[in-house]
């Protein structure tokens, strides 16, 4: 089955339902790895937090649960107010509202944490404004939001060369800004925090719960870019050169907001260093390129987190629910 809207003898937009049956794979996947926050004790890191952690490490930690608190929900917006109702694929959308009931999970792990390790909660919500790379991360993703609701009721009212064309370039940079960005790049650098963290032996439980975080989001950041490969395949002909530009330009706007935010927000620790940070965020914002058929920019020759891009780079990923592993087919993580 098929979906075509004609818009005029020159133009149409396609969504092929057979193309997207891979959302039924991840949505399946999604559904046998359920787990919630509260299965797993953070006594043991509690006492850590308190005794053996520095000022410097502690710094870390709490803006990078500042980050993650707010971003959630910008995740979920975007799906429930643009993203879900742009893309007319009966699969896609299945998988859409499993990924929007994990996004909601992923929140409440990070109000989990804040409670088990007793932060200040008032002070982790003036974190999100008092670092400032933290609000324009929110800023540029939810432009793009913004951006579709606007495209997609223009063509919706309006079908015509110009609105197709507008909604179509809208779709796609929405899914290069949430997938490729927010969570191929800004998710998955931020998880090099709590990660180092109990390689150190230092809060081992809170880096299992970002474990669990991670396995749902490689699936998350795969479905995406499959999304957005799809349906640039599925419409080459609504592709121009100055388009692809436009795709590179967000990918390298997100780089130096995650620069930015490296600076303002990681700086040096015992856990972390913000130029191995920077490393690894290049590193992997080629890859998200390369996924989508684009230049890379970076060719980043030392990977500075190879401990993580083989946890999540490679496309055999550990399953964190079993002792078994998972296969992710094209897995971009």
């Amino acid at each position: 089955m098929s979906h075509t809207f004609s818009i005029t003898p020159k133009l149409q937009i396609n969504f092929i339902e057979e193309h997207y049956q891979f959302c039924r794979k991840f949505y399946t996947q999604g559904v046998a790895g359920n787990w919630v926050p509260g299965s797993i004790s953070l006594a043991e890191d509690r006492e850590m937090w308190k005794f053996k952690i520095g000022t410097a490490e502690k710094e870390q930690l709490q803006n990078m649960v500042a980050f993650f608190s707010g971003s959630e929900n910008v995740v979920q917006a975007n799906i429930m107010t643009s993203l879900a109702s742009a893309i007319p694929v009966q699969s896609a959308r299945t998988y859409l509202s499993r990924q929007t009931f994990e996004e909601a999970n992923h929140d409440d792990t990070f109000t989990y944490i804040i409670k088990e390790l007793e932060l200040d909660k008032e002070d982790i919500l003036d974190r999100q404004i008092r670092i400032k790379s933290i609000g324009k991360k929110k800023a540029f993703d939810e432009f793009y939001t913004e951006e579709l609701i606007k495209r997609n009721a223009q063509y919706t009212a309006n079908p015509t060369d110009e609105t197709i064309q507008a909604f179509f370039e809208a779709l796609v940079k929405n899914l290069v800004a949430y997938y490729a960005v927010l969570e191929g790049i800004y998710f998955f650098s931020g998880f090099v925090i709590g990660i180092n963290f109990q390689k150190k032996q230092l809060l081992p439980k809170t880096g299992e719960l970002i474990k669990y975080i991670m396995a749902d989001e490689a699936r998350h950041l795969t479905c995406g870019m499959q999304l957005a490969t799809t349906i640039m395949k599925d419409n080459a002909h609504l592709i121009t050169p100055t388009f692809r530009d436009e795709l590179v330009q967000i990918i390298k706007e997100g780089v130096e907001i995650e620069k930015e935010y490296a600076v303002e927000a990681v700086g040096d620790s015992i856990i972390t260093r913000a130029d191995n940070y920077i490393s690894y965020v290049e590193s992997i914002a080629d890859k998200r390129l390369a996924y989508l058929g684009l230049p890379k920019q970076y060719f980043s020759k030392v990977n500075a987190m190879k401990h993580l891009i083989t946890q999540n780079d490679a496309p055999e990923m550990t399953n964190f629910f079993e002792t078994e592993s998972v296969m992710y087919e094209k897995s971009v993580a």
